[in-house]
């Protein structure tokens, strides 16, 4: 160890001892001292920024702050430390711009989540807000009850009301919106669809036992099952049961086809865990969550052409749901509640053993080949197989017969808006959407260079679209792994001096070179930058610097190299089904 490295350590240990007495005057003068050896002394830049704040000294707390970061940069804590200087002095843009950026490094951070939230509601982007709320009410729901709940800060407390808000703002526009969006007369009543509720909460008294986890519309009768007789479409789709069944017995495979319906990693509570991950209760979807699966439309053309007769819940034309749900022997669906009630469950089924049948709210029945079931999910209910061989049933949704076509229609307005905001809801947040709102135009680039990293140009289309959206720091992060992972990354920038390929890919470098740069004038010091940049050659050709410099130059190696360890391409956007589970990239 130098003399300097023990100075510095003395130094360092002697305000550790006095910030335990209390004495932070001399602290600090410790560690400006430290800091005068060390300039990039992370112990020494954190107490030197909490005391700079503490003095309403904020310049001073953001220089600390962002050395800080140049060594450490993968921080949030540090952030947003900095983001919570931004917002003090009024530049919610910064503030932004550095909330995304921890974002992107901790996608699911609730605290980045609700922070950002409540900067995008301050500059009056709404939705963006809005978003953030709706991904915090499906991962981390308490945080938005802190002003409730009076925990945390008041800073906490105050955002956590703020987004809460904005959720429930644009939730009630879009009901407005979609009630207005109905052709109807003055005659026509809407008072449950503006009653209803997203992520509903139920007291342990209410009269109704529908318990839906996702939507719920109020006063629709109280009924669990319903007769197949009440359906003008019932009598021709069981009559078309053996033909189905046909079909299904010679194209389905038993063994291979569908995915299990609880996936591993996303069950949401013990009651899944036996059944996560696990092919005994498997689903093969023609639609899912309002996205078509064309191979299996295709491969079940019959099956395809009955389900396009009945009068399926739909949002913008499509189906949301059915499949062809497969329950392998002596296997139980443990009792739960469906996700909404607006619309029915209905079981076509086809390869029926003896001993399979369905319990809603405590009656149960018996599952017959080509018998339908009819009921409302929303309701408690559970599914068994107790016999030696496979129970296969065809699944699909209508809507509940006791809503008007004016208040279905209504509905499926109100939730086709929704399903949008919620599928671009991380784009929205994280400022990857396009100038008009319609699209995620980051995710797409992001998915291209991951799948063909050898064409620089993908890489600038990348590039290019993160420095419009005013992501800078994840621009020049794909601009340096573009150098490591485009093979022709390297011809194109010494070689191409003409084309605006050419010229585009050498902006991209100098975003690199200007980003490293900033790291090893921040890392030497001011007192060595001007030094540095003029170093005395020997007779040999070696450089001559003194420790101070070279030890210098040590800081900016590592910190450089902390930056490229740091590095990463921005997280892709999933599209998100109505229970927040992820069901692919964005279109």
């Amino acid at each position: 160890m130098t003399d300097t490295q023990q100075s510095i350590d003395t130094l360092v240990q002697q305000a550790v001892n006095l910030q335990r007495e209390q004495r932070l005057d001399e602290a600090e003068q410790c560690l400006l001292e430290a800091l005068q050896q060390d300039p990039m002394h992370p112990f020494a830049l954190q107490f030197m920024s909490g005391r700079s704040f503490q003095r309403n000294d904020y310049e001073s707390a953001l220089k600390y702050l962002h050395n800080y970061l140049a060594w450490d940069p993968v921080n949030l804590n540090a952030m947003h430390a900095v983001c919570s200087i931004y917002e003090t002095l009024g530049r919610f843009d910064d503030a932004v711009r550095l909330y995304r950026q921890a974002l992107a490094i901790s996608p699911n951070d609730p605290k980045t989540l609700l922070f950002l939230g409540g900067v995008l509601a301050m500059r009056q982007e709404e939705v963006a807000a809005a978003a953030a709320g709706s991904l915090l009410e499906t991962s981390a729901p308490e945080m938005l009850q802190h002003d409730r709940t009076g925990m945390w800060d008041a800073m906490v407390q105050k955002r956590s009301k703020t987004v809460r808000e904005a959720l429930q703002s644009f939730r009630d526009k879009t009901r407005q919106d979609a009630v207005a969006s109905v052709p109807h007369d003055e005659r026509a009543d809407f008072s449950r669809v503006m009653a209803s509720r997203w992520r509903p909460v139920f007291d342990e008294h209410d009269d109704d036992q529908r318990r839906p986890s996702f939507f719920h519309v109020p006063d629709l009768g109280h009924t669990p099952w319903f007769e197949a007789t009440r359906f003008a479409w019932a009598e021709e789709l069981e009559n078309a049961a053996p033909e189905i069944l046909k079909e299904v017995s010679a194209v389905l495979n038993l063994d291979t086809d569908g995915v299990p319906y609880i996936e591993e990693g996303l069950e949401k509570s013990d009651t899944w865990r036996s059944l996560a991950g696990k092919r005994v209760w498997s689903a093969l979807h023609f639609w899912d969550d309002a996205l078509p699966n064309a191979q299996t439309l295709k491969r079940f053309p019959v099956t395809r052409a009955a389900l396009e007769k009945l009068p399926l819940v739909e949002l913008g034309g499509t189906p949301i749901e059915a499949f062809l749900s497969t329950l392998k022997p002596h296997t139980i669906i443990p009792p739960h509640f469906g996700i909404a009630n607006y619309r029915l469950t209905v079981h076509l089924p086809l390869i029926v053993p003896d001993g399979c049948g369905v319990e809603v709210a405590g009656e149960k029945r018996e599952t017959q080949f080509g018998k339908l079931m009819a009921f409302d999910d929303s309701f408690d209910h559970q599914a068994w197989n107790n016999s030696d061989t496979v129970r296969v049933v065809l699944i699909f949704e209508v809507w509940h017969p006791d809503l008007s076509t004016v208040e279905c229609d209504a509905l499926s307005h109100m939730l086709e808006r929704y399903e949008n905001f919620s599928r671009n809801r991380r784009a929205l947040i994280s400022g990857g959407m396009s100038k008009d709102g319609s699209t995620d135009v980051i995710s797409p680039l992001v998915q291209k260079v991951t799948d063909e990293p050898e064409p620089a140009q993908n890489w600038l289309n990348l590039i290019d679209a993160l420095q419009a959206a005013d992501r800078g720091r994840e621009a020049a992060h794909a601009a340096s792994l573009a150098s490591e992972r485009s093979s022709d990354w390297t011809d194109l920038i010494r070689k191409d001096n003409v084309t605006k390929q050419g010229l585009r890919a050498k902006a991209a470098e100098q975003l690199v070179h200007n980003t490293i740069q900033s790291l090893h004038d921040i890392a030497v010091g001011a007192d060595h930058r001007k030094a540095l940049g003029h170093w005395q050659q020997t007779a040999d050709g070696a450089a001559s610097l003194n420790d101070a410099q070279t030890r210098a130059l040590e800081r900016s190696d590592i910190v450089r190299r902390r930056w490229r360890d740091a590095r990463r391409l921005p997280p892709l956007e999933t599209t998100i089904d109505r229970s927040g589970k992820p069901v692919g990239l964005l279109p």
